[in-house]
């Protein structure tokens, strides 16, 4: 019969518990720390995405101004130029609508179409408060203060 040295098996198996549990510790760390990474590199998307669109809605709200001119037509070159800046305002929109909570996503298309909507003598003064309003929902949505 062998007689079990538990001095030595005790130490051992400690050891190897704590062992364990550092292993335990160390990978519950970088998993926290990974989901700390990846939820600041969505953010930091989103608030590419939501400024790219604020700065996109604001070009298309020029082109539409320029469109306006009381000079005459536009030649056929300006006309291309407008279109594509009202292009990247709603390609911006649509991106906005995939990251965005509905909230943020309606109002970046009521944005969009209030500019649409502009004419002449009337329009801008809606399109102002509608993205004014885009704008503060965008940034409550990232948790920025809003003054």
């Amino acid at each position: 019969m062998t007689l079990v040295d538990w001095g030595t098996i005790i130490p051992v198996g400690i050891t190897a518990l704590v062992g364990l549990a550092g292993i335990g510790g160390t990978l519950l760390s970088v998993k926290m720390t990974a989901r700390f990474e990846d939820k600041r590199v969505k953010l930091a998307d989103k608030r590419r995405i939501y400024a790219n669109c604020l700065a996109a809605l604001y070009v298309g709200y020029q082109a539409i101004a320029r469109d306006e001119k009381p000079i005459g037509p536009l030649d056929p070159e300006e006309r291309t130029v407008i279109i594509q800046d009202l292009t990247v305002a709603l390609n911006a929109v649509f991106e906005v609508q995939l990251i965005g909570p509905l909230n943020v996503a309606k109002l970046a298309m009521e944005s969009f179409t209030a500019m649409m909507k502009i004419k002449p003598d009337s329009g801008r003064e809606e399109w102002s408060k509608v993205h004014v309003r885009l704008a503060s929902t965008m940034r409550a949505d990232l948790g920025e203060e809003l003054d």
